[in-house]
């Protein structure tokens, strides 16, 4: 058992962001610490204090953007909503749904192709067609920022807050996100470098070595492709640390929730980030259409809940900012939210571009509908 120590852990948390989680030795010069005990700090007590070391990526450098939609199920179809958008993910680039404690809408975000936004509002529209849906809202991402852990109000040592807010004030100054209003296509990656991203969303810390192993490609390949190509071409942007619960969420004490700003264009956006990502628990926020819709999402352990509201008011009011602000609570079951990985299948890895198979989505569509349907009835 390593001995923790509250300031030391702190920049351990912050040089992970900086070097990553892979190179124990870089870490320990950095910090002046042993191998030893940095491999146990990143190994062990990291994932065991409910925090997750992650790789900020950057789709638009792979010829992805993300798409946001609301999805207003009829209500024959809503308990099946799960199992249709599981079927539908990988063809229609879908990356994550949920659906909300608050309301009968699913949230799903896409990773789609620049240029495809009429194959995506097609299927939408078919959806509605086929009585699935009874509408929707689609919004593309204009950009995104991940934040970490704010390690000075973390004790890494026990896995809980210790948030002084008395002292907590809006941000002086903000991050630069990650930004989706150009246009690319990706020209520049190969297969290579997307199984390698894909291996980086399932885990960060998966070495080299491990991903050559899983994957049957060549150690030397695979690196040269990772420090090339998604080190020098800004595909990794750096790493990031978030909290997802760690035992909060195993006892259910723990609420994960999208804070929402409406009707912010026209208006200084950046302050209501400084108030949304000043909350020591919020994760990210994105901005959708065009600087239309701010999104924080946020982690909070249920007894600081209170606490988290009356902050984010306090400074929203005083900013006259709050009216437009209003909370969804995710409903964070295994049957109503869901992530996958960008689809490295939908990638020409001849022509070094990604595949808009309408016809064929259309086609599986209406399989499911067809599948989905038949259950329906048998449970009926």
């Amino acid at each position: 058992m390593v001995k923790s120590d509250p300031g030391k852990d702190r920049k351990i948390l912050k040089a992970i962001t900086i070097a990553g989680p892979r190179n124990y030795s870089q870490l320990a010069k950095i910090l002046d610490e042993s191998p030893e005990t940095i491999r146990y700090k990143v190994k062990k007590q990291i994932p065991a204090r409910g925090l997750l070391i992650y790789a900020i990526l950057d789709l638009s450098k792979i010829g992805l953007r993300p798409y946001y939609v609301d999805l207003r199920f009829t209500p024959g179809w809503r308990s099946a909503a799960g199992i249709l958008l599981q079927t539908l993910h990988e063809h229609s680039y879908l990356v994550y749904h949920t659906g909300y404690l608050t309301e009968s809408s699913i949230s799903v975000h896409f990773t789609i192709p620049y240029g495809a936004e009429n194959a995506l509002i097609e299927l939408l529209d078919e959806m509605i067609d086929l009585e699935i849906l009874e509408d929707y809202v689609a919004k593309p991402g204009k950009w995104v920022n991940y934040m970490s852990v704010q390690a000075e109000y973390f004790d890494l040592s026990t896995g809980e807050w210790d948030v002084d807010w008395s002292k907590l004030k809006p941000l002086e100054s903000l991050n630069d996100p990650i930004r989706y209003d150009g246009s690319t296509s990706g020209s520049q990656v190969d297969r290579y470098d997307l199984l390698i991203f894909k291996e980086l969303q399932l885990n960060s810390q998966t070495s080299i070595r491990e991903m050559a192993r899983k994957l049957g490609v060549n150690e030397k390949t695979l690196a040269y492709h990772f420090n090339k190509h998604l080190n020098r071409l800004g595909i990794i942007r750096g790493y990031g640390i978030k909290w997802w619960g760690g035992e909060y969420a195993r006892t259910n004490t723990l609420t994960f929730a999208e804070i929402v700003a409406r009707n912010v264009k026209g208006r200084n956006v950046n302050d209501y980030r400084r108030v949304f990502e000043a909350l020591p628990f919020t994760a990210s926020s994105r901005m959708l259409g065009n600087n239309e819709i701010l999104v924080a999402q946020a982690a909070l352990p249920n007894h600081l809940l209170n606490r988290a509201l009356e902050f984010l008011a306090t400074n929203l009011i005083g900013m006259g900012l709050y009216d437009d602000v209003h909370f969804r609570f995710i409903n964070a079951s295994a049957k109503e939210s869901m992530s996958y990985t960008i689809p490295v299948s939908m990638f020409d890895a001849k022509g070094r571009r990604w595949l808009i198979r309408t016809v064929e989505l259309k086609e599986k569509l209406k399989i499911a509908h067809k599948m989905v349907m038949e259950t329906l009835q048998k449970e009926g």
